[in-house]
């Protein structure tokens, strides 16, 4: 089974403390999408290893919601 997971934004959100989200995952057999920001992330990187379908990570990337502007 494969999943699809939609790019993040800033608006996502982690589930456990509302910081910015930088992992999104679904857990093996579920439609559900869980988000973590990196300090859950590396808390919980042993579950999301073994329980994890799709990991969606953008630790790391620049994410840009709008054209970026030209110094």
């Amino acid at each position: 089974m494969t999943s699809t997971i939609a790019p993040l934004t800033s608006e996502d959100r982690c589930d456990r403390c509302g910081a910015r989200a930088s992992i999104a995952f679904n857990p093996k057999g579920s439609k559900t999408r869980l988000l973590f920001c990196g300090h859950h992330t590396i808390q919980f990187k042993e579950g999301l290893k073994t329980s994890a379908e799709t990991i969606w990570d953008v630790r790391g990337e620049v994410v840009h919601d709008k054209t970026p502007i030209t110094l």
